[in-house]
């Protein structure tokens, strides 16, 4: 099984394409086909913050997610770096700055809604629809700087042309240093991420928590999804609901997670640079020849010195003839779709065939 895996791997290594060349070949996407609306929160000289104004729609819900992080925004010292999060499909980019020249307002926050995942991209936006509210004091400022930027990519101190195709945005993401920070413990969030397990990451530094957050979906890069992503968390009942509700997900939070075993399956505590297993997920984490095959790719990334894109490209070229080979035994079965006992028969070993049907159940091979 292992031997034909390796020499499919081997075969297509040559025709595989890179993740970098992957990256550019999709078309480029527009502002105005992934620009949601703009909100503008201001916090006044007595520390209240109200959504003060809006375009060109939203809801209550939004408008309670939009306020809450806006709030939270205010009070850190590293909130003019800027932020993101995502809520119900939708990504959200937000930007706070001192406002000392504002009457009876001490800050204000611009959050820019898209449905692509670009931090560069749309931060850039809220960054300059925040500078030019506090130059003129009026939404009315920030109303012409989202219509300029939707028809025709580009306002004052952003150009939608200097920013990458959002799939090359998507190589930006920190692996090698991933890899090199968790060590052996990478192979367990790899196999998370593959069996699509819930993950949640922990770190009082927001800027490092979201880098950490961006890298995990790298790790399967071949499914090319971010919207599992819950980035920076706040610990309130509504948003611990939500979580609770969905079934996979890449969480970040900034405070203690106490009591709320129940919420991860894998837990990465990144200033501990430590990755644990929830008790009752570990039967799905029995480490495999599979596993060490890819922590050994992994460790040569790291001795390598490898590019974040190259990490990509060595992960893949593993997980290729793996691949290959499900998608070969789901085929030869009848209905097309792999069961536990098909592969406990083919296979010696149990946590193998349990593992590789957790992958076949998350590639929908099962």
């Amino acid at each position: 099984f292992f031997s034909w895996c390796r020499g499919t791997a081997r075969r297509h290594r040559r025709s595989q394409l890179r993740p970098s060349a992957m990256a550019v070949e999709g078309a480029a996407v527009t502002c105005a086909e992934v620009l949601g609306s703009v909100f503008l929160a201001e916090k006044d000289s007595s520390g209240d913050v109200m959504l003060t104004w809006s375009y060109p729609t939203s809801d209550p819900d939004t408008d309670r997610h939009v306020l809450m992080r806006s709030e939270a925004e205010m009070v850190r010292p590293d909130a003019s770096q800027g932020a993101w999060t995502r809520y119900e499909g939708a990504w959200f980019y937000m930007v706070t700055l001192p406002a000392p020249g504002l009457a009876k307002v001490s800050a204000v926050t611009v959050t820019v809604q898209a449905s692509e995942f670009h931090p560069e991209k749309f931060l850039g936006i809220s960054a300059a629809l925040a500078k030019t509210y506090l130059a003129g004091g009026t939404p009315v400022r920030i109303l012409e700087g989202y219509l300029s930027v939707f028809t025709v990519g580009k306002f004052e101190g952003f150009s939608e042309k200097g920013f990458q195709a959002p799939q090359q945005a998507l190589l930006d993401s920190p692996v090698a240093a991933l890899l090199s920070s968790f060590g052996e413990h990478a192979v367990v969030l790899w196999a998370a991420v593959l069996m699509k397990k819930r993950v949640l990451v922990f770190s009082e530094d927001r800027a490092i928590l979201q880098a950490t957050l961006r890298a995990i979906p790298a790790l399967v890069w071949h499914r090319h999804d971010w919207d599992v992503l819950r980035p920076y968390c706040l610990d309130d009942e509504q948003e611990w609901h939500e979580l609770a509700e969905s079934r996979v997900y890449i969480a970040g939070v900034t405070e203690s997670v106490a009591g709320r075993d129940s919420y991860w399956d894998v837990f990465v505590n990144v200033p501990a640079q430590t990755v644990e297993v929830n008790g009752l997920a570990k039967q799905d984490f029995v480490m495999t020849t599979v596993h060490k095959e890819m922590a050994g790719v992994m460790a040569r990334a790291v001795e390598e010195g490898l590019s974040d894109a190259d990490c990509i490209t060595a992960m893949e070229e593993n997980m290729a003839g793996l691949r290959s080979k499900l998608d070969v035994l789901a085929a030869n079965e009848e209905s097309g779709r792999l069961s536990l006992s098909a592969l406990q028969e083919q296979l010696p070993s149990g946590a193998l065939a349990a593992f590789l049907f957790a992958v076949a159940l998350a590639e929908g091979l099962a």
